[in-house]
Formats: structure tokens, sequence, C-alpha cells
């Protein structure tokens, strides 16, 4: 019996054994010598290493990667949980004013709406529509990268709140802007471009008066803020399926608050 010290096998760190002589490499249980050997056979082997092989073993990569993606795409398409988000906020610069309503809707399922009635509650407003963000897998806005994120993550911070603490977001309005050619890439022209023929449109407009009114706590006024809201939400759950096959789900990151963001 050997009373060399224990080595690791060096063909591929299978075990550990005591080796009989001084320059043995490789353990006798798996017979890994005659493995390494046989790998050394099979790298000097005759290669056909002529530039057409190489192209074609080449391209033939490219397609398995492009074959792999929409692959993971459709499967995390089918697994994870997808939101369409969108905000209702009086004025557009957040440090002035406040978020009236926030809906989250899930793909294929029910929407959450939050409402703020004056600003005494806005803060449990935004803290829920928060809450319900960070529990999706992906979040899908239009312009949401220019607005709605921020505008609802500077409210958080002047609440004394923290903001979203992670996200894996999704704007369609980018997606709208540079694989298609509208006329404009407001979302009503995504969901006119698309809806059937003679088909009545859904987004709605509110007026100033309207805006004047809700500031004042009219119920009528915010309930139609709301249903506008939840009108939009379905819209971008339309324009998300689609436009599903111009987004690369499997690329788009995660955004963590104090990582990278």
């Amino acid at each position: 019996m050997s009373t060399r010290p224990l080595i690791w096998c060096a063909y591929d760190f299978c075990c550990q054994f005591a080796p009989e002589q001084w320059n043995t490499r490789y353990c006798p249980e798996h017979r890994c010598k005659r493995r390494a050997e046989n790998a050394v056979k099979r790298l000097l082997q005759d290669v056909d290493d002529t530039p057409e092989v190489l192209w074609e073993e080449q391209e033939q990569r490219k397609r398995g990667r492009m074959e792999t993606a929409q692959a993971k795409n459709e499967w995390l398409l089918a697994r994870s949980k997808i939101v369409s988000f969108d905000l209702e906020t009086f004025d557009l610069a957040a440090d002035y004013g406040l978020v009236m309503v926030g809906c989250v809707k899930t793909l294929g399922g029910d929407t959450q709406t939050f409402i703020a009635h004056g600003d005494a509650d806005e803060l449990q407003c935004i803290i829920r529509v928060r809450d319900a963000l960070e529990q999706a897998d992906f979040v899908v806005t239009y312009y949401g990268t220019r607005f709605d994120i921020p505008y609802l993550n500077t409210r958080l911070l002047m609440r004394g709140e923290r903001p979203i603490n992670k996200l894996r977001h999704i704007d369609l309005y980018f997606v709208a802007r540079y694989k298609l050619r509208l006329n404009r890439n407001r979302l009503a022209n995504v969901e006119n471009a698309f809806a059937p023929e003679g088909a009545l449109p859904q987004k709605t407009a509110i007026l100033p008066g309207v805006w004047r009114k809700a500031l004042q706590g009219d119920e009528g006024a915010l309930a139609y803020i709301a249903d506008h809201c939840q009108r939009d939400v379905a819209i971008l759950e339309d324009a998300f399926v689609k436009l599903r096959g111009f987004v690369n789900l499997s690329a788009t990151r995660w955004r963590k608050y104090g990582a990278s963001y």
C-alpha cells in the first residue's frame, strides 16, 4: 500500500487517490489515464479546416442560438407573471403633482386598480402599486421608462418610502417606435393599427375639467379616470400580445435598486 499523500486525479478531478509512484497523475479506479490518451488522439485527428467548413459551423451555431432564444422566449411567456402597468397623475412633474390612479393588469387575468382620493390617500396608493409591480416577473408599460416608473419612484421617495426594489421592464413605446412604422407612436395609434375593421377605439380622453373635479374629491370624476386607466392597461395588454415576437424576454435584464437600476 502506498504511503504517499492523497492527490486529485489530473484528468477530471473525479476522485482522490494515493499514487503508487511519484509521477502517477491519473487514478487507476476509473481508468483515467486511458481516457486522457483517447482525448489527445481525438484532438490530433485530421480536421477539415477549409474556410467553407468553418463558415458552415459558424452559421449552424448562430441558427442554434437563435432557435434556443426563441424556445426560451416561449418558455418564459408560458411560466412568467406578466403585468401591464399605467399611472394617471395630476401634473407631469412628480415634484409638483401626485398619483391619482394606478392600474396593474395580469396578462389574461384581472386588473388591480389603486385610487388616491386626494393627497392624504396617495401614500397608501403608491405603496400598493409598488408592491404589486414587485410581484411580477415582467412589467409592460408604454413610455414607462421616461414617465410611469420614474414618476412612481419620485413620489415614493418624496413620501419617505423606498422606490421599486426590483424590476424587469418592457417598454412597448420603443418597440413600436423602432420595430413598426406608424404615423405617430402613441398607444392610440398602435390600438387603431391592429383593431378589426369597423371596431370603435377603446381609448378615451380626460378633459381638464375632469382633472379639476377629481382633485376636489368628485367621485364621478375619479371613477372616470379609473375607467380610463383600466382601458389603457387592457389596450396595452393587447399590444403586447401583438408585438411580443419583437420582445426578447430572455435579454430583458433585472433592475435592482442599490445595484444596477
